[in-house]
């Protein structure tokens, strides 16, 4: 028994139309559309619009019974190579009208037949109605989205209510996403806190997970996480460390450390993933995390960066204070002895 936080149908649709439109702005500013994604090089920019113009027509067609779904999470690695193959030879510009039209379609449906819908059979025997199901949409286009900034060098940014609906509508369908070895005999609980936004909890019992359990709730570890980096790290696209470093996540509670290994629990949600480290971003987005303030955090971190020289080794100190505070006597700081500079 479970007590999820209602899905309002209307603000979803509205939630997820948006997300497009700001997909498709950034399309529109691409030059090479063979250009690898930096995050996912596995796809060009063709490839990426082909995967995303398939995903609102797809889910639509789980209510429809006209769309397969995998029976393992795993398997989604397959089905969306395929149907980046059957789109491939497809214009640029029509696949970007496709992923507008199917998304309005899929839209006006969800509107239509509201939260109340009955789920259908989804991926890795999940079940899942067209609202949970956009949910799912809608955290791949910021995800994706992002992956794009990255390939055409321009910013974008990932709104906390997008990732608050993404996680309303994964809720029902992340049990089928644990890793299995990653999650086996794990028994905790987790309260994930999304800054401006909502609390979802999850409660691991001996490696099955319950979202959003009912009854009495005492965690083990509370997550306080600013939405964009979070749902950044769960797709495998950031390092926990570095948004840990940045203030944008951190854990306290009974076990506080269990956080660490949270992400880790899942597979990889994207198809683009096979697990593995996060691959480094592009320059330009790292350090933003998806708000725009982080854009100012980043300007003050890297004005209080130590400068580097040339060669990449530490900047000369300018005094003998500076040298005894930046460098250790008679070493230099790549780890080569030099000869101590005599006092006059």
């Amino acid at each position: 028994m479970t007590t999820a936080p209602v899905i309002d149908a209307d603000e979803m649709a509205d939630v997820m139309l948006a997300a497009v439109d700001r997909v498709t702005d950034v399309f529109a500013q691409v030059v090479d559309h063979t250009r690898r994604i930096p995050t996912a090089p596995e796809w060009t920019v063709h490839d990426l619009a082909a995967h995303m113009a398939f995903a609102p027509g797809y889910y639509l067609g789980g209510h429809l019974g006209t769309s397969v779904f995998t029976t393992h999470a795993a398997g989604m690695a397959d089905v969306n190579a395929g149907n980046v193959v059957a789109l491939r030879d497809r214009p640029l510009d029509d696949l970007v009208e496709l992923l507008r039209s199917s998304s309005r379609e899929f839209a006006a449906h969800v509107r239509a037949v509201g939260a109340g819908e009955p789920p259908f059979a989804f991926h890795a025997g999940s079940r899942a109605n067209s609202v949970e199901a956009m949910g799912l949409v809608i955290g791949e286009l910021n995800v994706h989205g992002w992956d794009l900034a990255g390939a055409v060098g321009v910013g974008w940014d990932i709104p906390g209510r997008d990732v608050e609906l993404a996680l309303r509508g994964l809720a029902p369908l992340l049990p089928a996403w644990l890793d299995e070895e990653a999650s086996a005999g794990h028994t905790a609980s987790y309260e994930i806190r999304l800054r401006g936004q909502g609390v979802h909890r999850w409660r691991f019992d001996d490696g099955v997970l319950t979202t959003d359990p009912d009854g009495p709730w005492s965690p083990d570890a509370i997550i306080s996480a600013a939405p964009g980096p979070v749902l950044l790290v769960f797709y495998q696209r950031a390092s926990q460390w570095t948004a840990i470093a940045r203030g944008q996540m951190f854990a306290w509670g009974r076990k506080p450390w269990l956080a660490l290994g949270l992400a880790r629990r899942f597979q990889a949600p994207d198809p683009t993933r096979s697990g593995g480290r996060a691959r480094r971003a592009p320059r330009h987005l790292r350090g933003r995390g998806a708000t725009a303030s982080c854009r100012a955090r980043r300007r003050s971190h890297r004005a209080c960066r130590r400068r580097r020289s040339l060669d990449g080794t530490a900047r000369r100190p300018r005094s003998g204070s500076d040298r005894s505070r930046n460098q250790p006597r008679g070493r230099r700081t790549d780890g080569r002895r030099v000869a101590r500079a005599r006092r006059s």
